[in-house]
């Protein structure tokens, strides 16, 4: 009987607890809405003043010249260093090469290079719809006098910049690899990512070109001077192979990465989300103002005692 009158004053004493809580918040009802309507309204102006950004996306397929006849290859490998000539080692998996050169300094600083990509990636802040044209910050970047009114940002922005909006990736499950880009054009997000796969395939297409001339110039200098007929097997075998990957690599466009499902101007943002800004916005405003409320009351309850 004890225990259960014991039970009943505890929930009693829990329910006064909660509307003694609840007449507070009441009470100071203006300052909480006022709080949580500043917050509400700061929330709803920074999410106005971010940039719309769109993400353009590319899907690709690595195309495995060394496959058809590459000095690389496993087989053919194994003859010419039976030749007596020195090669790299296993086929390997060009694919996280082409990623990781897409990935690198050199690549992103020459690609902004060659396509004077400074302005558009280090002064723009916004994307007109209407005109469908960068927004350039005249605080950034003078267009008329075509100058930096801040300092010219250096290699090391420019790399760290692109890096932030490049995404690539490759499936483990289909190998295919996807090229992305946010930015505030989806234009230019579309565009770049074009650009990037012409180019990585230009860049693969030469190395192997220089590769493959260099070894047929060697192979028909060892042929010239060979007397043994097997050698010769070997050697011509081998040079055979080199001359195909230079006629793939003079008539193949796409010559290390196809396109699967071309990259595409989207037309819906990516970011920012400007219902979750605000909502969790409002919610930290009605938080702070109940936390606000609660301490003041504390602070009155000290002073009076």
């Amino acid at each position: 009987m004890k225990e259960t009158q014991i039970l009943n004053n505890d929930s009693s004493s829990e329910v006064m607890d909660l509307f003694s809580l609840f007449n507070l918040f009441w009470k100071h009802k203006l300052l909480i809405i006022f709080i949580t309507a500043s917050f509400a309204l700061a929330s709803v102006l920074y999410s106005l003043s971010i940039p719309n950004t769109y993400t353009s996306k590319g899907l690709v397929a690595h195309f495995d010249n060394n496959s058809s006849g590459s000095i690389n290859s496993s087989g053919l490998s194994s003859l010419a260093q039976f030749a007596g000539i020195s090669v790299k080692g296993g086929s390997g998996d060009r694919s996280e090469l082409a990623m990781e050169i897409v990935k690198s300094r050199k690549f992103i600083e020459n690609f902004v290079q060659k396509y004077n990509l400074l302005v558009p990636l280090m002064a723009a802040n916004d994307w007109d719809r209407a005109t469908r044209k960068l927004i350039i910050n005249p605080a950034i970047y003078d267009e008329e006098a075509k100058t930096w009114i801040s300092k010219r940002p250096s290699s090391v922005q420019v790399y760290n910049h692109f890096s932030s909006i490049l995404s690539i990736s490759k499936s483990k499950i289909t190998g295919f690899i996807t090229i992305s880009i946010e930015y505030f054009s989806p234009d230019l997000a579309k565009e770049w990512i074009d650009l990037i796969i012409a180019d990585i395939n230009i860049a693969m297409k030469e190395q192997d070109l220089k590769e493959a001339e260099s070894a047929v110039s060697y192979l028909q200098d060892k042929l010239s001077i060979t007397r043994l007929q097997s050698m010769k097997e070997v050697l011509s075998r081998v040079m055979q192979s080199q001359i195909q990957v230079v006629m793939l690599a003079e008539v193949k466009e796409e010559y290390m990465l196809q396109t699967i499902d071309p990259a595409f101007v989207p037309e819906q943002k990516t970011k920012p989300n400007r219902a979750f800004i605000c909502l969790v916005g409002t919610l930290i405003g009605g938080i702070l103002s109940l936390i606000i409320v609660l301490i003041v009351s504390f602070l009155n309850s000290l002073k009076e005692e």
